[in-house]
């Protein structure tokens, strides 16, 4: 597919395809090597540091197995995420899980930038310097937008560049922690405190999941399928692994599970602020792209620079608000709704479509063969809600078998059996 691409979300053409394999380690290390990373690992200690380390290895792979999957569509085709559940759910029944996609990124894309402002302020005060909330606000939040706007391009050698200056810090905080306590010393310091090994173990595989709606945004401009698909293990494992054992050394060797605590009680001041403040970039800029390339979904005759500043503008706007760092619980629920959408797609693509899309219909409003009825296909939105019930049920009622990999495998045998035995 060669020829003049004008943006949105239709099929990038492949002149356009510039991103390697590479560019997606360093993507998807940097929106690894962030806050939530060492949080969520911290929190994972309550496992036991043994049942911690083996439930985040396997989360890691099988989380990161399902992203790239979902990749694969991306880089096949060159289209968007949401775009490319046009043919499970229809074109109109993509619209649900693109107006909770755009939700989910705005309050994440608030929620880095008021990290990103609050880790400036503590740096300020650490060396007795002026502080402006607003202006710092506003200056992370035009950053991020501006990074999203600048593309392909952009992302990549701003990935390139962050990544690597973030490796190395990350690397100097993992030899602090390492050097004050052996390995058995550490290891003493968490014992298991109540956290079941397979609640662990979908909270590891829950991290990769949350990115699976946003995969596809980025593989479409993928040089190869077997590029992208080697790039984001590449880049999403061993980061994942790697943030998720440093939050739990964080743990062990300061009792604090705030990771901004943690690295001024080691003593890493500065430095180590720098490494929160810049992996808060390269997550948002992920975050503002991606909730604008859905938007566009439903909104199919907004420029994509209007739809990047009006989710990265909303995003600062959220900033500002006092009360957004209890929003965690609703956005864990927005993203539960992606676990069984994503076993769907997947199902759909690779079992029944067997990696075939009729492009051209996936752009067609009111006919072509993914158009169903009205522009939805009732069963497979069915089959999606009973998913996300079955999740919530689990989450709340059953919580110690854990939620995301049973949901998913229920979900995508329910659906298989749905269309094999009763629709074809």
């Amino acid at each position: 597919m060669v020829g003049e691409w004008k943006g949105g979300i239709a099929p990038v053409p492949s002149d356009a395809r510039t991103l390697r394999g590479i560019d997606f380690a360093a993507i998807w290390a940097g929106a690894n090597i962030a806050v939530p990373m060492w949080l969520y690992g911290s929190f994972m200690a309550d496992a036991g540091f043994t049942s911690a380390i083996i439930a985040t290895v396997l989360g890691a792979i099988i989380g990161s197995l399902i992203l790239a999957s979902v990749g694969r569509i991306g880089a096949d085709y060159g289209i968007p995420t949401l775009v490319s559940s046009r043919p499970s759910f229809g074109i109109r029944g993509s619209y649900i899980p693109s107006v909770v996609n755009v939700i989910q990124l705005t309050f994440w894309t608030g929620m880095m930038i008021w990290i990103n402002t609050t880790t400036i302020q503590t740096a300020c005060e650490l060396g007795n310097l002026p502080f402006n909330y607003v202006g710092v606000t506003l200056l992370g939040g035009a950053l991020c937008i501006g990074i999203a706007m600048g593309g392909a391009v952009a992302w990549k050698w701003f990935a390139r560049i962050a990544v690597s200056g973030l490796i190395v810090l990350a690397a100097i905080a993992t030899w602090v922690g390492l050097h004050q306590y052996s390995l058995s010393e550490i290891m003493a310091a968490l014992p298991y405190k109540g956290l079941p090994f397979p609640v662990a173990l979908d909270m590891a595989i829950a991290m990769p999941l949350s990115w699976v709606p946003c995969i596809c945004d980025y593989t479409r401009f993928a040089k190869s399928t077997k590029g992208a698909f080697r790039g984001i293990l590449s880049g999403h494992i061993p980061s994942m692994i790697w943030f998720y054992v440093v939050g739990m050394i964080l743990v062990a060797v300061t009792s604090e599970y705030s990771p901004v605590a943690s690295m001024v009680l080691m003593g890493l001041g500065i430095p180590a602020l720098f490494i929160i403040w810049l992996s808060t970039i390269t997550t948002a800029f992920l975050d503002i792209y991606s909730g604008a390339v859905s938007l566009l979904n439903v909104f199919g005759k907004l420029k994509q620079w209007v739809a990047i500043l009006i989710v990265g503008g909303i995003g600062i706007g959220l900033a500002f608000l006092p009360w957004l760092q209890v929003t965690e619980r609703f956005l864990l629920i927005l993203g539960s709704l992606f676990v069984p959408m994503f076993a769907i797609v997947l199902v759909h693509y690779f079992i029944l479509a067997k990696r075939r899309f009729m492009v051209e219909d996936i752009y067609k409003s009111k006919e072509g063969a993914y158009w169903y009825k009205s522009g939805f296909d009732i069963w497979t939105i069915a089959i999606w809600l009973i998913g996300f019930a079955l999740y919530q049920l689990i989450a709340n009622q059953l919580a110690v078998i854990g939620a995301s990999l049973v949901t998913f495998i229920a979900t995508a045998l329910l659906y298989w059996a749905v269309e094999k035995n009763l629709r074809r």
